[in-house]
């Protein structure tokens, strides 16, 4: 029973990517993409759609900002033509070089909509940012 079960689990995996005359490594290949892509699906959908699974998927980024803010506010910053998020986040906090990163995360996701995924934001766009000044 188990062997079964293993083969009807092997052809279910290569089922997806048979269609097409493909060599055997090339098969393989585009069934494991195919299956990576699946998990990946699956866990995107629950952790948007089932509780638990957002709270663990928000787990690091609480983290994060908690670090991050730690003794900060947010606070609005109009973007000038030419800015980077690395250079807004400089002018509002100093010695960050090595939590760029966490930075950035945070104000991804503090303003989803405006910052794109690879952090560029348009001229013109408030967004906010970390601040340790007393502006």
């Amino acid at each position: 029973m188990k062997y079964i079960m293993t083969i009807l689990l092997a052809l279910l995996i290569i089922s997806t990517a048979v269609d097409e005359d493909l060599s055997t490594t090339s098969l393989v290949r585009q069934c494991a993409y195919n299956y990576i892509t699946c998990l990946s699906n699956s866990i995107n959908y629950l952790g948007k759609n089932v509780e638990v699974f957002s709270q663990i998927k928000n787990k690091p980024y609480e983290k994060t900002y908690t670090k991050v803010m730690k003794n900060r506010s947010l606070i609005k910053h109009y973007v000038n033509s030419g800015e980077s998020i690395d250079q807004i986040i400089k002018t509002y906090n100093s010695d960050i070089d090595k939590d760029i990163d966490a930075f950035r995360e945070v104000i991804y996701k503090e303003n989803q909509g405006i910052v794109s995924s690879d952090y560029n934001v348009q001229a013109g766009e408030y967004i906010l940012v970390p601040s340790n000044n007393n502006d």
